[in-house]
Formats: structure tokens, C-alpha cells, sequence
């Protein structure tokens, strides 16, 4: 069998998340949403998703441990 191409082992690996009974529904969701979409936009909102779960998981995390400095967003809110 010949080796697979890069499009192909990303085929797989979004048919392996969709066919995960441990994967959540809301992630499933949201990757059949985006396939349907432009890749580039769906990249770029994923990026930008990312980065805004990321600032709330660093300040919740900040605030749990009682540290006084929290962390800013990672980009400027004038978007």
C-alpha cells in the first residue's frame, strides 16, 4: 500500500476526533462545522478562539491561585 499524503492523514485525523466516543460533542460539532467553511477563515477563527480560551484559562487559574496579577488578553481589543 502506498504511503499516505498529507490531506489524506488529515482526512483520518478528523474522522478519528468525529469517531471518538471520549471526544466532546461540542468539538465534534465544531469540526464538522469548519470543514465545511474555507480553511483559511476556519483557521483563522480557530486561532482566534485559542487564543481567548487560553487568556480565560490563564486568568481563572491566576484567580484560583489567588495571585493578584492577572493575565491580559493576547491581542488588543481595537480589532
Amino acid at each position: 500500500m502506498p504511503p499516505l499524503e498529507r490531506g489524506d492523514m488529515v482526512t483520518l485525523r478528523f474522522g478519528d476526533v468525529l469517531a471518538d466516543p471520549a471526544a466532546s460533542d461540542w468539538l465534534k460539532a465544531a469540526l464538522a462545522a469548519a470543514v465545511a467553511r474555507d480553511p483559511v477563515d476556519a483557521a483563522h477563527d480557530a486561532s482566534v478562539l485559542h487564543d481567548l480560551l487560553d487568556a480565560r484559562c490563564a486568568q481563572l487559574l491566576a484567580l484560583d491561585q489567588g495571585n493578584a496579577d492577572q493575565p491580559s488578553l493576547p491581542f488588543s481589543s481595537a480589532v
